[in-house]
């Protein structure tokens, strides 16, 4: 199975705590991830789950030659400093961008999981009353980072910094500025609780005798898996993907979504940005 690019939805908000957004958790809409309709219990993950992490990254973004940033960039871009000081970015600025870590995780779903999501009270009473007709979505991957920090520098002489911080210890919520009146304004911004920003899918879909299946939101192989992934080749066989383009996105949700490319910071491979559109207008 060939190496492809992977499909990151991301959250509409700062306001995603780590643990408000699960693996294996069953939900009726890509735009509230966190409202949920079945969340696993202990045990009830039993396939391998692939867990990776980048610390220390750092990068540059040149917006005036186009450049279109990582991943995490993209969710930045969007939502500025947080909801305490939101800040949006001077797109002709050379943008700075760091974390401390990046942790993503994930993992393909089991039969038994799948149906234990579909046949749970809350699941299978939505399903009733929706006809079967939509159908429901689970959360097989994850992306949370920590300590996060931005400079932007805007042109014809005037400097804007700020920094994210997201530290151990006591949460210093809300802005603070200081202005010199010649050229420079400094904003902070800080929080000690790593947040959730994007997140991977796979389609869920049940009739009323209880036939499930299952299709994985990704351009392409299931998150660039090959035969030497540790997963036996009967698992790999059964995952079903589909290439997800902003026509695809418009057709099956409306104008809530747009894609586009991006990259990974994590292992700098490309990749497919889902982009909550309703941001873009805030």
């Amino acid at each position: 199975m060939a190496n492809t690019n992977k499909t990151y939805f991301l959250v509409s908000s700062w306001d995603f705590p780590k643990g408000s957004v699960c693996l294996g958790s069953l939900t009726s809409s890509p735009e509230q991830p966190h409202i949920t309709l079945f969340k696993p219990g202990d045990g009830d993950i039993d396939t391998t789950t692939f867990p990776t992490t980048k610390d220390d990254y750092t990068g540059v973004v040149r917006s005036e030659k186009g450049d279109k940033g990582g991943l995490f960039f993209r969710f930045l871009d969007l939502f500025g400093l947080g909801a305490e000081a939101s800040v949006k970015y001077d797109r002709k600025a050379v943008l700075k961008y760091s974390f401390k870590h990046m942790h993503t995780e994930w993992f393909i779903p089991s039969e038994d999981l799948v149906k234990k999501a579909v046949q749970s009270k809350r699941a299978a009473s939505h399903l009733k009353r929706i006809a079967y007709d939509s159908p429901l979505y689970m959360i097989t991957g994850l992306k949370i980072v920590e300590g996060a920090s931005v400079t932007t520098l805007k042109n014809k002489g005037k400097d804007f910094t700020a920094f994210l911080g997201v530290d151990a210890g006591p949460v210093s919520v809300g802005p603070q500025a200081s202005h010199n009146s010649q050229s420079t304004e400094l904003q902070t911004f800080s929080n000690s609780t790593p947040i959730v920003f994007a997140f991977q899918l796979m389609e869920v879909r049940c009739d009323a005798k209880g036939n499930v299946s299952t299709m994985a939101y990704n351009t392409g192989a299931l998150f660039g898996l090959d035969v030497d992934s540790g997963l036996p080749a009967e698992e790999l066989e059964k995952t079903v993907a589909k290439e997800v383009t902003s026509e695809v996105l418009k057709k099956e949700f409306g104008d809530a979504f747009s894609a586009s490319a991006s990259i990974d910071e994590e292992d700098g491979s490309p990749c497919v940005v889902i982009v909550p559109v309703t941001a873009t207008t805030a």
